[in-house]
Formats: C-alpha cells, structure tokens, sequence
C-alpha cells in the first residue's frame, strides 16, 4: 500500500491500528536464536504537492545492536520508479 505524505487522519489512525508491537514467530522468542543479522527498511515519499517526484530510501542495519551498514536515497520521478522496479 502507498500512502502519501499529506494522508489524512482516518488512514493514519488505520495504519496505527494494524501495528504489531509484539513478536509473533517462534523464532522470534527463543533467546537462543542466533540466525539473524540484518534487518532493513525502505521507504518512498512523494514530495508534498508534487505526485510524480519522489524520495526512495533504504537501510541496512546490523541486528541486534541495529548499526548502520549500508544505505541509499534517491530522488527520482515516478515514471523512472516504475521502469526500476521492472528489472
């Protein structure tokens, strides 16, 4: 799902209801558990009053003391996104 930046207040109130902040996996609860260590995010934001230029971002963190490893930002037009994508 895309929500831009200017998403109202019934969207956002949606998203925070779908939030788990609480872990769900097996694996997720076994202290002893040694097998994950990276974590990633991304993110994609239009810029405020323009729908077709766009902020893509992403993240690499070390886990789990969540260091940054690696990252990138692009500023790129939203017709370049969907060509990018496709590849």
């Amino acid at each position: 799902m895309l929500l831009r930046a200017q998403a109202g207040p019934p969207e956002q109130a949606q998203l925070k209801a779908n939030v788990i902040e609480e872990d769900t996996e097996e694996w997720q609860k076994d202290s002893t558990f040694a097998g994950l260590e990276r974590v990633g995010g991304v993110d994609l934001s239009y810029i405020k009053g323009n729908d077709t230029i766009a902020c893509a971002s992403l993240v690499v963190l070390s886990y789990p003391d969540l260091e940054v490893k690696n990252g990138v930002a692009l500023l790129l037009t939203a017709d370049a996104f969907l060509i990018r994508s496709l590849w």
